[in-house]
Order: C-alpha cells, then sequence, then structure tokens
C-alpha cells in the first residue's frame, strides 16, 4: 500500500532505451551529466516530452524533461543536488550508466512546452537542467533563437557546450549568453 502523500506513478507503456552517451563533468557540487538515450525501436516524441521513471525501491515516479537529438535519441541533462551534494534516487541510478546500458521508462506527452510554430524569433530561458529541452528545439528550429543559460560555473556548461556550438554554427541559435552564479 503506497502512502497518502506519495503520487502513484502513471499507467504508461514502457519503452526500451539504450544509453548511447553519459558525458560527465565535475564532482560533488560541481557534478552533472548530459545522458543521450535511443529508443529500441519505433518511437515518436518531441523536445519537451517528460521522461517516466519509477525505481523499485520507492515506486515514486520521477520526471526528466527531454530534448530530441536529429537522430531521435533523448537528450537529458541533470546536475547533482545543491542542498545535499548528491544526485536522488534516480539520477544517480541514471549517473551510473554505461554505453549500451538498457532501461525501461515511461513517455508523458507535454503539450504545453514546445516551440511556437508562428515566432519568428525566440528567447530560452534556462538554468542548469532546464536546457536540456531547449537542446533538441534548437535542432528542430526554424527561427532566430536566442538562449540564456544560467549555471554556477562554466564545468557545468561543458557538458553541452559542443550540441551549442554546433546549433550556432548551423544557424538555429543566434545568441548564447550564459549567466554563472557567484557563491560567497
Amino acid at each position: 500500500r503506497i502512502p497518502k502523500n506519495i503520487v502513484k506513478p502513471r499507467k504508461i507503456k514502457q519503452q526500451q532505451l539504450v544509453c548511447t552517451q553519459n558525458i560527465k563533468e565535475g564532482q560533488g557540487l560541481d557534478a552533472s551529466f548530459l545522458l543521450c538515450l535511443k529508443p529500441k525501436g519505433r518511437l515518436k516524441f518531441k523536445s519537451g516530452a517528460l521522461l517516466s521513471i519509477v525505481p523499485p525501491e520507492d515506486q515514486r515516479e520521477r520526471l526528466y524533461s527531454l530534448g530530441k537529438s536529429k537522430e531521435n535519441a533523448m537528450l537529458i541533462y541533470i546536475i547533482c543536488n545543491l542542498t545535499y551534494l548528491i544526485f536522488g534516487v534516480v539520477s544517480n541510478w541514471l549517473y551510473q550508466l554505461n554505453i549500451n546500458n538498457e532501461l525501461s521508462a515511461g513517455l508523458v506527452k507535454n503539450k504545453n512546452f514546445h516551440l511556437p510554430k508562428r515566432a519568428k524569433q525566440v528567447i530560452m530561458l534556462a538554468t542548469g537542467t532546464g536546457v536540456g529541452p531547449f537542446l533538441g528545439m534548437l535542432q528542430q528550429s526554424k527561427q532566430q533563437v536566442c538562449l540564456y543559460w544560467g549555471g554556477r560555473n562554466q564545468k557545468q556548461f561543458s557538458p553541452y557546450r559542443e550540441h551549442l556550438e554546433r546549433a550556432q554554427q548551423e544557424g538555429s541559435l543566434s545568441t548564447l549568453k550564459l549567466a554563472l552564479f557567484l557563491y560567497l
């Protein structure tokens, strides 16, 4: 029996995914990683969708915002929990994934988070992990996009620098502005 304060996981069709890339950066307070997961078989999804993972330890659903790459891979960016200097249960498990490891997860559509179709220019604001869906949206964008990203330091920017530099070269990212936080 699940206690009242814990939300039951949704009944979602589970998909098999394969880890194709796990770019890890930093340790402790600066720990972060960019994970690329490729669906086994055909799977339609859009950047901004949510990946639902339910660990067997506590049966509580965890949701991760996805970016979609041109290769139909799921991009997830995860940062260490600042309060406890650790990853959560599922984030820690994802951090440990190696290339070709498989996992089972559900896909949740997110109808309210996508690129506007008629806008000529788009401004994206992301702090830390919020950049994940934008990495995919940039690959689909036909608009001029300005991305403002905020994080603790340059190390947190490293895992997806390559994705954003490629978006600038391809012309889908017209402006990139970094806002780095200072802790005294």
